[in-house]
C-alpha cells in the first residue's frame, strides 16, 4: 500500500488541494485512492497533532481536549486510522495538511512509526514557492490570524527558518528516503497544464483526470490598503478593549468585509528589496535545484514576476482617505 503525504507548506494552494480532495473523495476512491475522513474532513489536522510533542499539542487551538492526554489521543487515533485505511480495500492513500511542513525531525519520526506498519512506501509531496512571493502571502495570513501586528518591513527582517527548503526536505528525507521526496514548484510555468490540481493529480499518479468536480482557488488575498487597515484595526481594538477580536464572530466577519472591498493594488516588494531577500536563500535553493530537479545551474525557480501595477510598498500602503472610507463602510455594516 502506498501513501501520498502532502505536507504543504501553507500559501502554496493547500486549501485548494484539500477542497478538491474533499469534493472528489468518491471519485478518487473509484480510481483506487482513499482520502481518509478520520484525520479531518477537510485538512488532515489530526496528523500534526499526532506528531507534535505533547507540550505543543495541548496548546493548539484544534486540540480542545480531544482526549485525556496526547498519549490517549494517539492511541485512539491509531486505532481509527488503521481501521479506516485497512477497511477501505484501496491500495493508495492521500493525506494533506500544511501543519506537517514545520514538524521537527523527532516529530516526523512519530509519524514514521504511525505509517510504517500500514504502508510499503510513503511519498512526501510538497510545493516550493519563491520566497519573495511567499512572504507577501504569509504576511497577510499572520495579520489575518492575529499572529503578528508587525509592519511588513519589520516582518521581512525576521529569521524565516522555514524558507531554507533544503534543510526542511532533508529532514523529511532522512525519515522517508530521498527517493520518496516529491517536491513540486509552485509556479504555473512549472505545473502540469499550468494548473495546480492537474499538477497534483499527476504527482500522485492519477492518469485519468476526467470526471472530477472542479474547485475554485481558495483563500483570496487582501489588497495592501485592507491588509494595513486590518493590522491597525486590531492594534486599536486591543488597546481600547484589552482583548483580541473574537476569532469567528468578529475577526472572520471583518476579514470577509475587507475581502469584498479589496479593489486596490497588491502589496509588493520593490526590486532591490526582492533581490536582498532572495539572497538569503540562494545557497539553499541552488542545492535543492541540483539535488532534486537535476538543474546543475542551480536555478530553482523561474525569474521573478514583474511587479504588479500599481506598486504598493510597505512604507505607506494606507492613505488617510482610504482608511476613512473603509471605516465608514465598516460602520455602515455594524462591524465590531
Amino acid at each position: 500500500m502506498e501513501l501520498f503525504l502532502h505536507i504543504g507548506p501553507d500559501k502554496t494552494g493547500t486549501t485548494t488541494i484539500q477542497k478538491f480532495l474533499e469534493e472528489n473523495r468518491e471519485t478518487l476512491a473509484e480510481r483506487g485512492y482513499l482520502v481518509p475522513k478520520c484525520p479531518g474532513l477537510k485538512r488532515h489536522y489530526k496528523l500534526y497533532l499526532y506528531g507534535f510533542d505533547d507540550d505543543k499539542t495541548v496548546k493548539e487551538p484544534s486540540w480542545k481536549n480531544r482526549a485525556s492526554s496526547p498519549e490517549a489521543f494517539r492511541r485512539e487515533f491509531l486505532q481509527q486510522f488503521t481501521e479506516e485505511v485497512c477497511g477501505s480495500g484501496l491500495d493508495r492513500v492521500v493525506l494533506s495538511d500544511e501543519g506537517l511542513y514545520r514538524l521537527s525531525e523527532e516529530e516526523i519520526g512519530r509519524l514514521q512509526t504511525l505509517f510504517e506498519g500500514l504502508f510499503d512506501r510513503v511519498h512526501v509531496v510538497l510545493y516550493l514557492r519563491r520566497q519573495d512571493d511567499h512572504v507577501i502571502s504569509r504576511y497577510q495570513q499572520v495579520i489575518k490570524t492575529g499572529a503578528s501586528t508587525q509592519t511588513f518591513s519589520e516582518y521581512l527582517k525576521g529569521p524565516h527558518p522555514y524558507y531554507f527548503y533544503g534543510e526542511i526536505m532533508e529532514r523529511w528525507a532522512r525519515r522517508f528516503d530521498r527517493e520518496n521526496m516529491r517536491p513540486r514548484i509552485f509556479h504555473r510555468d512549472r505545473m502540469v497544464g499550468g494548473d495546480l490540481i492537474e499538477d497534483f493529480l499527476a504527482c500522485i499518479g492519477v492518469e485519468d483526470r476526467e470526471g472530477f468536480t472542479p474547485v475554485q482557488s481558495q483563500n483570496v488575498g487582501l489588497d495592501a490598503a485592507c491588509t494595513e487597515f486590518l493590522r491597525l484595526y486590531k492594534i486599536a481594538y486591543k488597546e481600547r478593549t484589552g482583548r483580541d477580536l473574537h476569532p469567528l464572530s468578529q475577526n472572520m466577519t471583518l476579514i470577509g468585509f475587507l475581502e469584498r472591498n479589496s479593489t486596490g493594488g497588491k502589496l509588493a516588494l520593490p526590486p532591490a528589496w526582492r533581490e536582498r531577500f532572495m539572497q538569503r536563500w540562494e545557497q539553499s535553493n541552488a542545492g535543492v535545484a541540483r539535488s532534486y530537479f537535476d538543474r546543475p545551474e542551480g536555478d530553482l525557480f523561474p525569474p521573478a514576476k514583474s511587479v504588479p501595477k500599481p506598486v504598493v510598498i510597505a512604507a505607506e500602503p494606507l492613505s488617510v482617505a482610504r482608511a476613512v472610507e473603509l471605516f465608514l463602510l465598516a460602520w455602515q455594516e455594524d462591524l465590531p
